[in-house]
């Protein structure tokens, strides 16, 4: 963690949670400072309870939980200063969109038609429908 964010009392990087594959949060970055009050807002099935549990390291069920958080309290109220996954297959080279990184942004073509298939026949369906 960098000196700019060593004043926060909470400091997450590249948290995941994973349950059979599927990803359940990703969490690239997030930086509480003392005195600040988050929220974490979504529908049901979202994600909220399981980023809690996966800030706190533990999760129901089997889930892959990888990154890094730390935390720092004061008064001797927390013990945790820091925690990382050795399971994390976190690589930020093949997780950016920039010029030189590891990702051939031509591959995700096909992902991309392929997802977007169901809404391309929702609204082939509705204007039919219309």
């Amino acid at each position: 963690m960098s000196d700019a964010t060593s004043a926060a009392v909470l400091q997450v990087r590249n948290l995941r949670v994973a349950y059979a594959g599927n990803r359940a949060v990703d969490l690239q970055s997030l930086d509480v400072a003392r005195g600040e009050v988050v929220g974490v807002v979504g529908a049901n099935g979202a994600g909220k309870s399981t980023l809690v549990n996966g800030l706190a390291g533990w999760s129901r069920g089997e889930p892959r939980v990888s990154g890094e958080v730390r935390l720092t309290l004061h008064g001797g109220r927390a013990v945790v200063s820091g925690r990382r996954s050795e399971a994390s297959l976190y690589d930020f080279s093949l997780a950016t969109y920039d010029e030189g990184d590891m990702f051939d942004q031509t591959l995700a073509r096909g992902f991309v038609e392929l997802w977007g298939l169901p809404s391309r026949l929702a609204a082939a369906r509705d204007n039919r429908l219309s």
